[in-house]
């Protein structure tokens, strides 16, 4: 029995003849979380998705209900069309057939139910073959992860906040954080992307420029100058290395 993967019920569930009866729920939620989810060697056979091998006395143990009970529950899920079994001489194979689909990998979270789009609706069918599905979900990592059409990216972090803004104006000066700030967004301009500026690269100008001499801190001068001919070079320098 494989115990990894996942599984996803359908509301079609709570249409089944034994819904109201809650022993009958235990076996089927234990079937949903111990049948395969994909095929797997068993003593030379193989064991498909949906199913799993059983014997009667462990499985009624794992449900917690007496064997003869266990029986019974499955003569009428195997009647009502939800499962079916293939028994042997020392176990039982046994096949969940309606109501569950099983997955590898966890579904994105942006794949939740809604009214227009149920999950049910997440497979290739002749309507949406697979290629529409994977075109889908390429636009969805791109909504989620800032990618947009054309090319252009969003910023890789967040935008910049005022408490991060206030923590680099003690350590590098007003003037120089906010001139920087400016030079990042012309930059991010002259490249076809959006002006935001982010922490990371706003501290990462600003260090590679101070490890230059281009800068300093308020503490070293008093008032965070710098040589304006060579900030414009420098901020040059990174854009012609971005192109």
């Amino acid at each position: 029995m494989l115990t990894g993967g996942f599984f996803r019920v359908s509301r079609e569930v709570l249409e089944w003849e034994l819904i109201d009866d809650p022993k009958a729920l235990a076996v089927l939620f234990r079937l949903f979380a111990t049948v395969n989810y994909k095929p797997q060697k068993w003593r030379g056979i193989t064991i498909e998705t949906g199913q799993r091998v059983i014997s009667y006395e462990k499985f009624a143990d794992e449900v917690g209900i007496p064997k003869t009970t266990l029986i019974g529950i499955l003569d009428r899920m195997d009647k009502t069309g939800v499962t079916d079994r293939k028994p042997t001489a020392k176990y039982t194979i046994i096949t969940v057939k309606k109501y569950i689909y099983l997955d590898e990998t966890r579904p994105l979270t942006d794949r939740k139910p809604t009214a227009d789009r149920p999950l049910t609706d997440r497979k290739p069918t002749a309507d949406r073959p697979l290629t529409d599905l994977m075109e889908e979900g390429k636009e969805r990592i791109r909504k989620k992860y800032g990618k947009k059409e054309g090319g252009s990216k969003a910023p890789a972090h967040p935008p910049l906040t005022p408490e991060e803004k206030i923590a680099f104006v003690l350590e590098w000066g007003e003037d120089n954080v906010n001139r920087y700030i400016g030079k990042i967004k012309k930059w991010k301009i002259s490249q076809g992307r959006e002006p935001e500026v982010d922490a990371e690269i706003l501290d990462r100008w600003l260090r590679e420029d101070y490890a230059k001499g281009l800068i300093k801190k308020p503490s070293e001068c008093g008032g965070g100058s710098f040589n304006i001919d060579d900030l414009e070079r420098s901020s040059y320098d990174r854009y012609r290395k971005g192109k």
